[in-house]
């Protein structure tokens, strides 16, 4: 029994209790008030010749025994038993010495009331315990009923934190074997990159960078952020990654690759969408082409300060918004010692601010460390960026800097 249904258990018999208290002074009452009443109503010099007022007394023990019990039963016995002497005895109204006929009267009356008044008394005793275990048991099973929900709504809870942190597990893993551990050996290139998770108590989300050697003379790079968290945004960042190498390798021109990533993800019919930016370095001419999916401009940097870069025109949808999409292709070179950053919008996005003001945010943030070097640079870029990392979505940063000249 829980704590719960013992302390109802004892309010239900403290009212019990209490109700029964008040059952066993009603009967008493009702035993000397209707003892008196009917003696007093023999004893009228007008009562009928016929009138039997053992009946009634009768009666008086019954109605006493039903509602007081025994006690009333008791009282109503001998309050009777004196009204039907004080009545009947010879002389009346008076305790006179009855005549044998009448003590045996009085003597049979006494019996009959004890006998009916014990009869009824256990009938409604009976009856009593028999709804008292009735509402017992309903209490029981309520209790019961109560502490089976109860436990199965901790079980379904455990369950569910169970999932949750399975489902986890999942997605970092498979978050995990989707961003490449190491950045390929680029000659005459910098490359640094790095993966800032939200805060732990958020769900993983489906940001990703790529970087990797298409030939002798090609880099391509891409970053990318799918909507929402969760296993679902992991599962559709995986497929958008691997589906990517697939149509570089077919045809590496940026505008052509995300047409076909876009006509990709529409077809998977997943409610998410996606925003990419995707490029291609020519080591030969150290110019970068790049085509952009609804995503953030890449920022480019070096010695003489750092300026995003985006052709409003070239600018293209999310990734899964409209089949039919085309996306325009930009070209810059990079100077020796130049550099060009490319991240996903957690980097940039605050609170009640205008994209730009993070972007602005960051392009005056690497003007400042565009001569620091480049292995960790994205790491410290974080770091100082006024505010930190408000932990409310991932970041991805890909960075690739030209080297500087021999001298």
């Amino acid at each position: 029994m829980t704590a719960g249904s013992a302390s109802r258990s004892a309010a239900g018999d403290l009212l019990r209790d209490a109700s029964w208290g008040r059952r066993r002074a009603l009967g008493v009452a009702v035993a000397v008030a209707g003892a008196a009443g009917l003696t007093a109503l023999v004893t009228r010099t007008d009562v009928p010749t016929d009138f039997r007022p053992a009946a009634w007394y009768l009666v008086i023990v019954v109605l006493a025994a039903l509602l007081g019990g025994r006690v009333a039963l008791a009282v109503a016995v001998v309050a009777t038993t004196l009204g039907l002497w004080w009545g009947v005895a010879t002389p009346m109204r008076s305790f006179g010495v009855p005549t044998a006929d009448e003590l045996w009267g009085i003597a049979g009356f006494v019996v009959a009331a004890l006998t009916l008044g014990l009869l009824v008394n256990a009938l409604e005793t009976a009856l009593r315990e028999r709804d008292e275990a009735v509402a017992a048991r309903v209490r029981l099973e309520a209790d019961v009923r109560a502490r089976d929900e109860l436990e199965a709504a901790r079980a379904g809870l455990y369950l569910s934190e169970l999932q949750r942190l399975q489902d986890r597990r999942v997605v970092e893993a498979l978050q995990e074997a989707m961003i490449p551990q190491d950045l390929p050996e680029v000659p005459g290139f910098e490359l640094d990159a790095s993966y800032t998770p939200a805060s732990p108590e958020l769900t993983v989300g489906g940001d990703w960078f790529d970087a990797f050697l298409l030939d002798a003379d090609h880099l391509a790079v891409a970053v990318g952020d799918v909507s929402g968290h969760g296993l679902g945004a992991a599962a559709l960042m995986a497929q958008i990654r691997n589906a990517k190498r697939a149509f570089t390798f077919e045809d590496a021109d940026p505008g052509l690759v995300l047409e076909r990533l876009n006509r990709f993800v529409c077809r998977l019919g997943d409610e998410r969408f996606a925003t990419v930016l995707y490029g291609l370095v020519d080591l030969r001419t150290a110019t970068l082409r790049w085509a952009t999916a609804g995503h953030p401009p890449p920022v480019f940097f070096g010695p003489d300060g750092a300026v995003p870069v985006e052709d409003p025109a070239a600018r293209g949808p999310l990734l899964g918004f409209r089949p039919e999409a085309t996306y325009g292709v930009q070209e810059r070179a990079l100077a020796p010692s130049e550099g060009v950053l490319l991240y996903s919008d957690g980097l940039v996005e605050r609170r009640g601010e205008h994209l730009d003001e993070g972007i602005a945010r960051v392009t005056s943030l690497l003007a400042t460390m565009a001569a620091e070097p480049a292995p960790l640079l994205c790491d410290r870029l974080v770091d100082r960026i006024d505010g930190g990392h408000e932990g409310r979505d991932d970041v991805c940063q890909l960075l690739v800097r030209r080297r500087p000249a021999p001298s």
